[in-house]
């Protein structure tokens, strides 16, 4: 690393080591975020506090961040680099929890997971990837002690497969273990005794010896002792068409709702979205227009592609002409397997489409809904 040495006025020459342009633009970017908390003064107690070195002065961070200087320390730069981490990760938390409460889709798979677990039902709730299914039980169902979450998969996807997830996280060594000749019975068994719910993530990755584990095995005992167990199953359409095989007896115990994305994600959303996003590139009237219009088509993706789509032009533009021609060129590739491509520069967007579904997503919000995604 090359070295500024400053002499002058008498005193002993003072070594700077050259600061990391991309931290100080960082810093830069965070202070203009909100410049009436991260003061000087402030981001100088945060950082000598992880340099044990106590407070530091407002001129050490100035001069840091003054072109061709940079820091006497070098225990400076991986401090601030920690601290920049470490205050990114709880502005982005508190990012998602308020954008969390403006997704409309957050309404309804609130109300229903909370219709399962409060009168043990048997839900399924799908609809296209993408549009906030999973965050939002990520965000219903942190802390929760009384439900098992299990992730399908590919590679998981049998009930063996769901018996050994549910044993593993209730633990072997657990009383009902002891008293059933087998696994799946000592399930039914921990079951009847104990008010927990199961919820599916990505069910339709599911085979007919699973869901038969599930609705036959596990609800009849439940229900035999007058507890059955909720179950809650989220995922895409071709889940109900794995349920539709089943026999009449099984499939008839699922309530099947279907969340129609529709033109829900308005331009308002869509904007906040791609702002935080796409982080200190600016977001022209073109891009938003061709933004909103992805955010609501179907088959694409939805906020996930949108989400992925503001990170690499985030990461990859070298400048802001560079941003619009690279969104748009990433446009063209994500819907050329379409009929109907989102709108490029320049032309009107116009959202097309509107799939059938049980519930479409209400503009409004209802106190007790909130209550409940917030309990």
């Amino acid at each position: 690393m090359s070295e500024i040495t400053v002499t002058g006025g008498g005193k002993a020459g003072v070594t700077y080591m050259p600061a990391d342009p991309k931290l100080v633009a960082e810093l830069q970017r965070l202070i203009e975020s909100d410049q009436n908390k991260y003061t000087q003064r402030y981001i100088g107690a945060q950082v000598g506090m992880l340099m044990e070195k106590g407070t530091l002065s407002n001129s050490y961070i100035s001069t840091y961040m003054a072109k061709g200087k940079g820091s006497t320390n070098p225990e400076f730069e991986p401090a601030l680099r920690e601290w920049l981490q470490a205050e990114k990760s709880q502005r982005e938390r508190r990012w998602k929890n308020q954008f969390f409460l403006k997704n409309p889709v957050t309404e309804q798979v609130a109300i229903w997971l909370g219709y399962c677990q409060r009168y043990g039902q048997c839900v399924a709730l799908t609809g296209d990837s993408g549009i906030g299914k999973t965050e939002t039980l990520d965000h219903c169902l942190a802390g929760k002690k009384t439900v098992f979450r299990i992730q399908a998969s590919p590679q998981r996807n049998q009930a063996r497969h769901l018996v050994q997830t549910l044993c593993d996280t209730i633990g072997e060594d657990h009383p009902t273990f002891h008293m059933a000749s087998n696994p799946a019975d000592a399930l039914g068994r921990f079951f009847t005794e104990y008010p927990f719910s199961i919820v599916v993530d990505d069910f339709d990755m599911l085979i007919q010896s699973a869901f038969e584990f599930l609705l036959r095995d596990l609800l009849n005992v439940t229900r035999l002792a007058d507890r059955t167990v909720p179950i809650f199953l989220a995922g895409n359409i071709e889940g109900v068409r794995q349920l539709r095989k089943l026999s009449p007896q099984l499939a008839s115990r699922v309530r099947h709702i279907n969340i129609s994305a529709g033109d829900c994600f308005n331009k308002k959303l869509v904007r906040e979205f791609m702002q935080h996003h796409l982080d200190g590139v600016e977001l022209t009237d073109d891009m938003l227009k061709a933004g909103v219009e992805l955010a609501n088509k179907p088959d694409l993706g939805h906020l996930r592609t949108l989400f992925s789509l503001c990170q690499e032009v985030r990461d990859f533009a070298t400048d802001e002409e560079d941003a619009e021609i690279l969104f748009f060129d990433k446009i063209v590739e994500i819907s050329a397997p379409s009929k109907t491509p989102v709108c490029r520069r320049g032309q009107k967007s116009e959202v097309s489409g509107q799939p059938v579904a049980e519930v479409g997503i209400p503009q409004s919000r209802d106190r007790a809904v909130r209550e409940l995604v917030t309990a």
